[in-house]
């Protein structure tokens, strides 16, 4: 790794360790000052999109499942998207965000909730991003600068921390990560620290981190082996290590998902949608930037500055010398991610990593950091030379224009915006860095701010007038017994009603709620939801036969889907499809009509009740439950046939269903990939245990202990060797 010369922590004077840690938690209280401002003239800022309708629920259920004593590997009230640890971006193995799940849970809003969680992970993140700068030997008013400047930043502030949380999580934990694997170069005390962070990045459930984590890391070791080392790959042992117990302890956050990646759709629907462009690379001194992308509807203007970081960043760079960053390892090193980072945004797809545009605030922070390192390294006193910042300025504007004509005048009015910014601030900090810093760091969050206030004033993003509160009453939908039920949907067809968002409560929403919901949102879009139920991401419908594939009888079973879930509610919105339903239903279902519009159907009669996990047997076999949890049932059967029967629980099928009779494993099949089934041998009477154990989990385990001990040794090491470097620098050698 390129190495750190305030690497060594035991070079550091005691009034500077205390300096950098009070700085630190400044940083922290800044970034959150600045980024949780929005708040102010919209509280649901930070609630929006998938935040509302697949990861609060989600979080919800967590909290729910750890008060109960059990551990959140599957939940039993959501059937798409129910395997919670298979989904990974629940980051069930973070410590962290478990505790936070407990915490927001109490939480009453549930955008106030939202804006906590994010706001405790941008704190973590700007610290983080302090943390690295000094790593790098960046002054400390340069590390602050930067620490809010990548809190402030267009895509974390309206992706991120609004919406794909996860991807704000795993971000947090990141600098972290690499800040500790530079330091390690200077003193063995900093490799517990260094696996463990590792460890967060990798478990807290985006994989867009790991995929960043991954280019950062291969590109600064190639450069460091290539360069630095002179090819004495040795010295980076400590560095190898540290990340081996990372990846160790991360195994069993990681391992369950690779299995479940063949039970998803995500290949074959994937489309070359929402990729970065040069427009958008460029754009990131823009402040009311809106580009062209290729999305869901078509190429269209997206209105979000996601696009934005800080007016300064081209300026900076752009008067900076490239032969002498080229000379210098770190700046070369960071250069290169940059370069990297960007090319693979643009990519249209990597396998099963879609939307590449998503590693576009990696290319962003790599950005601030590098303005950071470069202008701690250039002298007490500030300037720009015209050529290149009119350069910084114009080229970004002629790449914007020929990308969207239309915007000529919010374009040029930005630019000029920029322009009198780097004007004023050059004037008043008189050629001072450190006054030329605050100021660009006040005004660039008084932009943010501007820009913010701007875009939700015209309805932008639109999602926060449509959130969905959780359960008025925790306590009351603990205790209540669920009933089980589909709604039937498009989400087209549900137009932005509050009432039909109220009603269906697409995606996994309805987790908010004593239900338990056939329909649900996951990332991986399992296939059999999609074939059987033509359930889109969102538990919307994309077939008008759904009334046929529930009713009609399911081969060899002689029952209907809807028998088999053992649902006991039908909302419908299509008044054609409740109008069939009506004409084929068996009798004991009434209907009602809600104040949307749609209709309702519940069952009346059913004499196994929906407690049972049981919804068919073969004939003659009898059955008794003993106990149930989520992830593990326990049921009596007796089957006093010579022949093999069956047994079909009311259970969503995933993947690493397991039974056992008697201690003796049975055949586990899907009933039309939906539904657990289990082999039963003829003439046998004792207990079956079905349950739930993800592939790869045990697996998983044994690595993770393996990371343990490792890191554990690590740590014995760091005690003994502490003070002392973990490689002779590369200017020592002989």
């Amino acid at each position: 790794m390129v190495k750190s010369r305030a690497g060594d922590s035991s070079a550091l004077s005691g009034d500077t360790r205390v300096q950098d840690v009070a700085l630190t938690f400044v940083s922290a209280v800044l970034a959150v000052a600045a980024a949780g401002a929005p708040l102010l003239w919209e509280p649901r800022f930070f609630y929006t999109d998938d935040y509302q309708t697949y990861f609060m629920p989600l979080f919800h259920e967590v909290a729910r499942l750890l008060e109960t004593g059990e551990f959140p590997f599957i939940t039993d009230r959501i059937w798409s998207g129910g395997a919670i640890l298979a989904e990974y971006q629940l980051a069930v193995f973070n410590p962290v965000s478990l505790a936070l799940y407990l915490l927001i849970a109490n939480i009453g809003p549930a955008p106030a909730a939202a804006a906590v969680y994010s706001l405790f992970h941008i704190a973590v993140f700007a610290a983080g991003i302090y943390f690295l700068c000094r790593a790098l030997q960046c002054r400390p008013s340069l590390s602050m600068m930067a620490a809010v400047t990548a809190s402030t930043s267009g895509w974390l502030l309206y992706w991120g921390a609004g919406n794909w949380i996860p991807a704000l999580v795993s971000l947090a934990w990141m600098p972290w990560a690499v800040g500790s694997l530079l330091r390690l170069h200077g003193g063995w005390q900093w490799f517990l620290p260094a696996a463990f962070s590792v460890a967060l990045v990798l478990v807290s459930g985006w994989p867009f981190a790991v995929l960043a984590f991954t280019t950062v890391v291969a590109v600064v070791w190639l450069m460091t082996v290539s360069w630095q080392l002179k090819g004495n790959i040795r010295r980076c042992v400590p560095i190898y290590l540290a990340l081996l117990a990372g990846g160790l302890l991360a195994a069993p956050a990681v391992l369950p998902m690779v299995p479940y990646l063949l039970y998803s759709e995500r290949l074959v629907d994937a489309a070359p949608i929402w990729q970065s462009s040069l427009a958008a690379l460029l754009a990131v001194g823009l402040p009311f930037d809106s580009t062209v992308w290729d999305t869901f509807y078509g190429r269209e203007v997206v209105a979000l500055p996601m696009t934005y970081v800080a007016w300064f960043i081209p300026v900076v760079l752009a008067n900076a010398s490239l032969e002498r960053i080229l000379k210098t390892p770190e700046e070369a090193a960071l250069l290169a991610v940059v370069i990297c980072l960007a090319g693979l945004s643009m990519l249209p797809q990597l396998g099963h990593f879609r939307w590449m545009f998503r590693l576009l605030p990696y290319y962003q922070i790599a950005l601030i950091v590098l303005t950071a390192l470069v202008l701690s390294r250039r002298g007490e006193t500030i300037g720009f030379r015209t050529l290149p910042t009119a350069l910084a300025l114009l080229v970004p504007l002629a790449v914007s224009l020929l990308t969207l004509p239309g915007m000529t005048v919010v374009y040029a009015g930005s630019t000029v915006l920029v322009l009198l910014l780097i004007i004023a601030t050059t004037f008043l900090a008189r050629g001072r860095r450190g006054t030329w810093a605050g100021l660009a760091l006040l005004s660039n969050v008084l932009v943010v701010w501007a820009a913010s206030y701007s875009f939700v004033s015209a309805g932008f993003p639109s999602y926060p007038t449509k959130f969905l509160s959780p359960f008025s009453n925790r306590e009351e939908a603990a205790s209540a017994v669920p009933s089980r039920r589909i709604a039937l949907f498009s989400r087209a067809g549900l137009a932005g009603a509050e009432a039909d968002w109220r009603d269906f409560r697409p995606g996994n929403s309805s987790l908010f709620d004593s239900v338990i919901s056939i329909n649900g949102y996951s990332a991986f879009l399992p296939k059999p939801f999609r074939e059987q139920f033509c359930f889109d991401y969102l538990g919307g419908l994309t077939c008008d036969d759904i009334i046929d594939r529930l009713t009609l009888p399911v081969e060899g079973l002689g029952s209907s889907l809807l028998d088999l879930t053992r649902t006991e509610v039908l909302d419908i919105q299509s008044p054609q499809m409740a109008e069939q339903f009506s004409r084929v239903a068996a009798g004991g279902w009434r209907s009602s009509i809600k104040p949307s519009g749609a209709t309702v159907f519940s069952r009346q009669i059913d004499a196994a009740g929906p407690a049972d996990p049981v919804s068919w047997q073969s004939p003659g076999v009898q059955t008794e439950v003993l106990s149930q949890s989520p992830r593990r049932i326990i049921v009596y059967v007796a089957n006093d046939a010579a022949t093999e029967a069956t047994l079909v629980l009311a259970r969503a099928w995933y993947p690493d269903w397991h039974a056992r009779l008697n201690g003796v494993e049975l055949p586990v099949e899907a009933v039309r990939g939906l539904l657990v089934q289990v082999r039963l041998p003829g003439q046998t009477r004792g207990q079956v245990v079905i349950e739930y154990w993800p592939a790869g989990l045990t697996m998983g385990f044994w690595m993770a202990a393996a990371g343990g001990i490792l890191a554990l040794g690590g740590l014995a090491w760091s005690l003994r060797m502490r003070g002392r470097p973990c490689a002779v620098p590369a200017n020592r050698e002989a």
